[in-house]
């Protein structure tokens, strides 16, 4: 009875332990060049995978910032579309390099994963 015991326990911890890296594996990624024009929202497009496959049923939020720069941050909320793709819209301040924290949660558990995005001047804007 006893190593029955042992057993299930041991059993019961491995499938705790595999819980336990839920979203560890994730992997964010643009799905295209966010673009910058004066006094539009850009459209920031994430697909989030995990061994290549679509992670879906998630909340998305990002905050976004220009390191080099101090024009405050953008946060906003990212919709779920198909296929584990991920869309919000934000007004940024110009095109440059920006630091995209995305926080990830599903089913209890909260991931963050941070990318360099490079938001591009959208065609035909003129520079000042």
């Amino acid at each position: 009875m006893l190593k029955k015991i042992i057993a299930v326990t041991i059993i019961c911890s491995i499938f705790l332990l595999a819980g336990c890296s839920a979203g560890e594996n994730w992997e964010v990624n643009l799905t295209k060049t966010v673009q910058f024009k004066q006094g539009e929202e850009s459209t920031i497009e994430i697909i989030v995978t995990e061994e290549n496959k679509p992670v879906t049923d998630i909340s998305a939020k990002a905050h976004l910032e220009m390191p080099a720069m101090d024009h405050g941050s953008v946060n906003l909320r990212l919709k779920e579309g198909k296929d584990g793709v991920y869309t919000g819209r934000a007004k940024l301040t110009m095109s440059g390099t920006y630091t995209a924290t995305f926080t990830l949660k599903k089913e209890g558990y909260t991931i963050e994963k941070i990318l360099e995005i490079e938001v591009q001047k959208a065609d035909g804007v003129a520079s000042s």
